[in-house]
């Protein structure tokens, strides 16, 4: 169905780096501008992450998306939402507060 996937934008050490990351991939591409961004925190190999992900789109808008990030020589990973990239850690286990973006 639709938004049954996401795409994953990047993984950043601090979520100060994942905002300004954000911002600047909604300049690059212009279909990123009213999405709405998940950020999730991981833990990979011991090391926390913050992850920029969008929610919204289907299974083949999400690799027509990657597709289009990659040609710009950004990473992209294109996932299900019901399954989830390893290593993210619960929501609301958040160290830091989330501010929602109104």
């Amino acid at each position: 169905g639709i938004s049954s996937h996401m795409v994953q934008l990047g993984a950043f050490s601090t979520q100060a780096n994942a905002e300004r990351a954000w911002k600047i991939y909604q300049k690059c591409y212009s279909g990123l501008k009213d999405q709405n961004l998940r950020m999730t925190e991981a833990v990979v190999r011991g090391k926390k992450y913050y992850r920029v992900a969008v929610a919204g789109y289907n299974g083949s808008s999400a690799r027509a998306m990657c597709s289009n990030v990659r040609g710009g020589g950004y990473g992209c990973i294109a996932f299900a939402a019901s399954r989830p990239l390893p290593g993210q850690l619960p929501q609301g286990s958040s160290s830091g507060p989330m501010r929602a973006r109104r």
